[in-house]
């Protein structure tokens, strides 16, 4: 079980993470966790949903199509086990060894029923459990190599959705530095512009001043 706290982030994540599915997300596109693993699943991969033992409440979650294999299997393999169950027929009923045993057994005279109803009331009871040990080694080893493939999947997913999401940043990160360097080539090329209007607009100034001056000399000659 992966703790909700380190479940992957819906916002996260662009395509659904189950396995090949990679079904990408919309604006207006669910998004699901599986409630064993932990990775972000679409509407369609999240359609799965059943009981885990002891989490949840019992309440039927949402699982992957992978961690509902292996929920199913360590249900049908719980119950079955040997060791797994207690049943009443393994608890003896019968006196101890070394219970004291009343004096008017130690006559051969038979004993009547109602005689040994009476001395079966005295003589304590002591109940073995022979198949306790068996429960606790059996709780040892529910762990099976298909659980660790399981999981091994699981990792590798995770791994995989990793790696996007890095790839996803570093191409983000190139676009904003190519739109950065069209942004400075643009300023650097209006500035020269502008510069150019200026020595324009100067080099209009002279030629109105010289045409000015030559006007004023023509009128006090004539």
């Amino acid at each position: 079980m992966v703790p909700q706290d380190r479940w992957q982030p819906q916002n996260r994540v662009k395509v659904c993470q189950y396995q090949d599915c990679g079904a990408s997300f919309g604006f207006f596109s669910s998004k699901f966790n599986c409630h064993r693993c932990g990775i972000v699943l679409c509407s369609t991969c999240a359609t799965t949903k059943t009981v885990i033992p002891r989490y949840y409440n019992d309440q039927a979650v949402i699982v992957c199509q992978r961690c509902f294999q292996v929920v199913e299997r360590y249900k049908e393999r719980g119950p079955s086990a040997a060791g797994y169950l207690i049943h009443s027929g393994a608890v003896s009923s019968t006196p101890a060894r070394n219970s004291p045993v009343p004096a008017t057994q130690s006559t051969p005279a038979p004993v009547s029923p109602g005689a040994a109803q009476h001395y079966a009331t005295e003589v304590p009871s002591t109940p073995t459990i022979p198949q306790k040990k068996p429960v606790l080694d059996h709780s040892r080893t529910l762990i099976t190599d298909s659980d660790l493939h399981a999981l091994q999947d699981i990792i590798q997913t995770l791994q995989k959705a990793l790696a996007e999401e890095q790839k996803t940043s570093a191409a983000l990160a190139a676009a904003n530095r190519t739109d950065l360097h069209n942004l400075t080539e643009e300023n650097t090329a209006l500035k020269n512009a502008l510069n150019l209007l200026q020595q324009q607009q100067q080099h209009n100034e002279q030629a109105n001043t010289q045409h000015h001056d030559s006007s004023q000399l023509l009128q006090q000659r004539s």
